[in-house]
């Protein structure tokens, strides 16, 4: 961890500030004032002001304005130079800089204003900006650039540290030692030299050479004794002394660090330095109270903590203070972390092993096994299980530990010595048997030989490499394979074989490892071992069922052409019987099926589904079936399916095989076959989840065939017989959809709402509020429409917005004018930026109605506005009330001229709509009230000239002859 650089940063940029930008300031400052406020001039004048009170915030927002505005101005240049240095300097409430804000204005300002005065200055400090942005590279090149332009010496040892610290950051460590020493070499006695000097140590330490390290950390202390880095540098000097092993020296350092009242930020790192290096001393008890400390003086939640009290644990354990150690690592084996807990628990148990604890030793170390079965330790905490167990005379469990051991962790160290103590503890419980046989003059009797055999049994199949252990391991092998505990059959076949086994051993225990791996899905690696087999015995016993088994394996790994290989090697193999090549014309099948070559792979389906093997033949008729589809020869799909139909011995799958006939018999347009097949399907297993895939498919037979009662029927069956089928809600939902077609509202809202209430959370549910409200709408239900609109636009999907729409037109429908009002108020939001055509179409209907709200509310300036916004786009009826809505709402202002415009916009462009009658007469009334009498007699001949005749028309009549 590189600690120094930031608080050396600190200092270099209090030099960048007061040296770098001073000649803008200056600059800036000497602007020439004028009397008029506001001109180019004066707002520079201003800016600069702020910068030199410091106000670098505001400084920044002003000359960011200034240029912009003023680019070409004679002293643009200073402030887009000086931008760069207030936003440098400018700090949000959190004391955060904008570096990369800064950056980007100096660039734009060396770009656009390229002066050498200004511009060495600024690089300066972009450099330090990149650095901050960790753009390292960008930080070399500026202040590459800056030391070009021959720098005062305190800048140039500032932007060489800096160079250093971004080629530290590069990872070049070559550049980051030189531009480090030229530091020293040029600028010995600048203020970043001590830095200099404690990267050098960094840099030394990082590249392991812990020599060079400590002699840097050491001229740190020698050349700045005073100085900021001093009290780090010879806690690093310990690190460098500790890791070169050089024990008592690094204990010095430390112990100095801890003495030096400058070094209280590096008090806990310098007090387990320590420890650790009385640790590396092995001088246990200093290790052990130096850790202590350390643990005391790290807080609860510092990751170290748990490490101190390991190390503590560790020393006393080496100490052979048992007791006190358990201590120490109670906390760190019961809640330690996955760090600590699994060494805590090792040293545990090996303290209660010295202790002679043998059965709280065992747990400790089950307790790793079972937590942490992949740590490092876990191979010896299993053999020290066994350990333990065997000095508990335990031989059982001693034996099932040690085999842990070489089953799990077969390349460890341990496994060597676990194989050693199993064979002796097999000659110790084959002794102890026969000890016991001879005493008692004859063969062990009761519960003591029992234990005794099955104990002597464990230990044998746990026995290192050789025929007996291949050949036990073989049967446990076969015994999980039997149980369908493919993973542990393998691994006990792998046994076997990594064994001495004989040779039918090996085959036998290659077969059974590549059919237990292509049981658990392992299709690769079964491949791999079948191919083993094979070679390895080419003429064996099993060698025509391994080649089957290949054909299977390259099956599942989707290599087609292979597998065919492989499955007509099996066929064609010279003991293959009649199972044999049942099965092997069945891979070969599934094999030319899935390569794409449907007219071979049919011709061996059709063989297959002439067995005299009742399953064989279902699959080589069901073979034959998807063949037939693949070639879309759907009748003859149809009649295969029939066939895997007749075959099969359970309802589940005959239901299968008749759905997939009724959809090979849709595909050949006989809907009343497919029909029939369907209904076939749901007979065969009423209750299963074929049937009701079985009625779906039946159910979209009779919409496409017009059917709309059948289909309904179906519907409706499927959703109540299925009711927790994952097609019931859709089921429901087209059902609704039948109904509705059929214009018959009631019912598809009856079926709707079944989908809403019992199928709230489906993908199906807000699609069936939209149209329950829909259906609710067409029947004349306003406020039951309005009530699932507003649940169809609470719910996200593609019909949300236009619910909202509908809300509106369904309450208003209601007479329920706010709630209409809020809805189209929603609606004319959501649909503003959406892209949607439908959703702009309605906007003009969205408009009127929220118009018509606000007109019953006496809102009228904002319907005024509401109607003119529904007028873009507006067409048709809905243009011709809008006008005439908005003609209204102007007469209610008293804007009788504007209303009369309305008015007339609608009696001319819209003659023969219903409102323009109303519009003539309106407008005939706003040129009356407008004082324009003339106006007013001629709007009313027209309406009374207007035919048909209405009640308006003798309305106008009366107006003419009061008018003249």
């Amino acid at each position: 961890m590189k600690f120094a650089p930031f608080a050396a940063r600190r200092t270099s940029r209090a030099l960048s500030i007061s040296l770098g930008l001073s000649i803008l300031t200056l600059c800036l400052l000497g602007a020439p004032t004028v009397s008029r406020a506001d001109t180019p001039d004066e707002q520079l004048q201003f800016a600069s002001g702020l910068y030199a009170q410091k106000l670098w915030g505001l400084a920044a927002d002003k000359l960011r304005a200034f240029v912009a505005a003023h680019p070409n101005h004679p002293r643009a240049k200073y402030a887009a130079y000086q931008l760069g240095g207030a936003l440098y300097r400018a700090q949000n409430d959190k004391g955060e800089v904008d570096y990369a804000a800064a950056a980007a204005a100096y660039e734009r300002a060396i770009a656009k204003y390229p002066d050498a005065r200004l511009s060495a200055p600024a690089r300066f400090e972009l450099g330090d900006a990149y650095f901050n942005l960790k753009k390292y590279d960008k930080a070399v090149a500026a202040q590459s650039a800056f030391l070009k332009s021959n720098p005062p010496a305190a800048q140039a040892a500032q932007a060489n540290y800096w160079l250093g610290e971004s080629f530290y950051a590069l990872n070049k460590r070559a550049e980051a030692q030189a531009a480090y020493q030229k530091v020293l070499a040029a600028y010995p006695k600048s203020a970043v030299a001590p830095y200099a000097q404690y990267s050098l140590g960094l840099l030394a330490a990082d590249a392991g050479q812990h020599g060079a390290a400590a002699n840097a950390f050491k001229a740190v202390l020698a050349r700045f004794p005073v100085s900021e880095v001093a009290p780090e540098s010879r806690l690093r000097l310990g690190d460098a002394l500790l890791a070169a092993k050089q024990y008592g020296t690094a204990r010095d350092a430390y112990q100095k660090t801890l003495d030096d009242p400058r070094g209280g930020d590096w008090k806990v790192e310098a007090q387990l330095g320590l420890a650790d290096a009385q640790f590396g001393a092995k001088n246990w008890a200093g290790a052990a109270t130096a850790y202590e400390q350390a643990v005391s003086a790290l807080k609860e939640n510092d990751p170290r903590r748990a490490g101190a009290q390991l190390r503590q644990g560790d020393s006393l354990f080496n100490a052979k203070e048992y007791e006190r150690a358990l201590t120490a690592y109670a906390p760190l084996a019961s809640g330690g972390s996955a760090k600590v807990a699994p060494s805590a628990l090792y040293f545990s148990g090996n303290a209660l092993r010295a202790l002679n604890r043998f059965d709280e030793a065992a747990g400790r170390y089950r307790e790793l096994l079972t937590k942490f079965p992949g740590h490092t330790f876990a191979p010896r905490a299993a053999l020290r299980l066994g350990d333990s167990y065997a000095d508990a005379k335990d031989a059982a469990h001693a034996a099932e530990a040690y085999r842990v051991v070489l089953t799990k962790y077969p390349k460890s160290s341990a496994a060597r010595e676990a194989q050693e103590s199993l064979i002796a503890l097999a000659g110790e419980v084959a002794n102890a048997g026969a000890g016991r046989v001879a005493a008692g003059g004859g063969a062990t009797s009761g519960n003591a030989g029992t234990n005794s055999n099955a104990a002597l049994e464990q230990v044998l199949r746990a026995l290192p490499p050789g025929p007996a252990a291949s050949n036990a391991q073989l049967r446990l092998a076969q015994a999980a394979f039997e149980r369908e505990d493919w993973t542990r059959a393998a691994q006990l076949a792998q046994t076997a074989l990594g064994g001495k086994p004989d040779k039918p051993t090996a085959e036998n225990a290659l077969y059974l490892l590549a059919s237990a791996q292509l049981r658990a899905g392992q299709a690769g690696a079964s491949a791999a071992s079948f191919r083993r087999q094979l070679s390895g015995h080419p003429r064996g016993a099993l060698a025509g069922q391994a080649r089957l088994g290949l054909a299977w394996s390259l099956l599942d790994a989707k290599q087609w052409n292979e597998a065919a290989v492989a499955a007509r090697a099996a066929l064609s193999a010279p003991a293959a019987d009649a199972a044999l090549r049942d099965s092997a014309r069945l891979a070969l099948g599934e094999a030319l099926l899935k390569g794409g070559k449907t007219k071979e792979a049919l011709l061996v389906f059709a063989v297959a589904e002439k067995s005299t093997n009742k399953e064989v033949a279902a699959q080589g008729a069901r073979g034959a079936a998807l063949a037939s589809e693949a070639q879309k020869q759907w009748p003859g799909a149809a009649q295969r399916w029939a066939k895997v139909a007749a075959l099969s011995s359970d309802g589940a799958s005959r239901a299968r095989a008749f759905t997939r006939q009724g959809l090979a018999l849709t595909k050949a347009k006989n809907g009343a076959a497919a029909m029939a097949a369907f209904e076939r399907a749901v007979a065969a297993a009423p209750k299963g989840e074929t049937a009701a895939r079985a009625l779906y498919e039946a159910a979209w037979l009779a919409r496409d065939s017009k059917q709309s009662k059948q289909e309904a029927a179906l519907w409706s069956r499927l959703a109540t017989e299925f009711p927790d089928n994952p097609l019931a809600a859709e089921a429901a939902f087209q059902q609704g959809e039948a109904l509705f077609a059929a214009k018959q509202w009631n019912s598809a809202a009856a079926a709707y709402r079944r989908v809403t209430d019992a199928y709230a959370q489906s993908e199906a549910a807000p699609l069936a509020w939209y149209k329950l409200g829909s259906a609710l709408y067409n029947a004349k239900s306003w406020s039951e429409a309005g009530a699932a609109f507003d649940r169809a636009a609470a719910l996200k999907s593609e019909v949300a917005a236009e619910s909202l729409f509908w809300a509106g037109e369904s309450w208003r429908q209601a007479e329920s004018q706010g709630e209409a009002r809020s809805r189209y108020e929603a609606f004319v939001k959501a649909a503003g930026g959406n892209p949607s055509k439908e959703l702009r179409a309605l906007l003009p209907s969205a408009h009127l109605g929220l118009g018509r709200a606000l007109s019953a509310a006496g809102d009228w300036t904002r319907a005024i506005t509401t109607y003119r916004a529904g007028l873009n786009g507006a067409r048709g009826a809905v243009d011709a009330e809008l006008n005439f809505r908005l003609g209204e709402a102007l007469a209610q202002t008293g804007n009788d001229k504007a209303a009369a415009t309305q008015f007339l916009k609608v009696a001319i462009s819209h003659a023969d709509s219903e409102w323009a009658p109303r519009a003539q007469w309106g407008a005939a009334q706003s040129l009356e009230k407008s004082g324009d009498k003339a106006g007013a007699i001629a709007a009313y001949r027209a309406l009374a000239a207007r035919r048909p005749v209405s009640e308006l028309t003798a309305q106008a009549q009366e107006r003419i002859r009061a008018l003249q």
